[in-house]
C-alpha cells in the first residue's frame, strides 16, 4: 500500500499543475516532520522531480530543496557524488 502511495504523489509531483504539485510538497513536508524516520521513502520521488524536463516541477523541486535536504542528510551526499 505504501508503494502505491508514493507512485500517486511522485505522479502529483511530476503533472506540471502548480497548485496539485504544491499541495502535494505540503503533504509530503507535514508528513516527514512528524515522522523524520520515514522521509527517505520520498527521496527518489524528490529526485524525479530535480532531474524533471518540465521547468515547473524542477522549479517547485528547487523551491523545496532547503526544506527537504534537512530530512535527506543520510542521502544528500548521492547528489553530488
Amino acid at each position: 500500500h505504501v508503494t502505491l502511495l508514493i507512485d500517486s504523489l511522485t505522479n502529483y509531483l511530476l503533472t506540471g499543475h502548480k497548485q496539485l504539485m504544491e499541495n502535494t510538497y505540503n503533504f509530503i513536508l507535514k508528513f516527514i516532520e512528524k515522522y523524520p524516520q520515514h522521509s527517505s521513502i520520498f527521496y527518489g520521488s524528490y529526485i524525479k522531480c530535480l532531474l524533471s524536463r518540465h521547468s515547473l516541477v524542477f522549479q517547485m523541486a528547487l523551491e523545496h530543496f532547503a526544506h527537504l535536504m534537512i530530512f535527506f542528510q543520510g542521502k544528500s551526499h548521492d547528489l553530488f557524488a
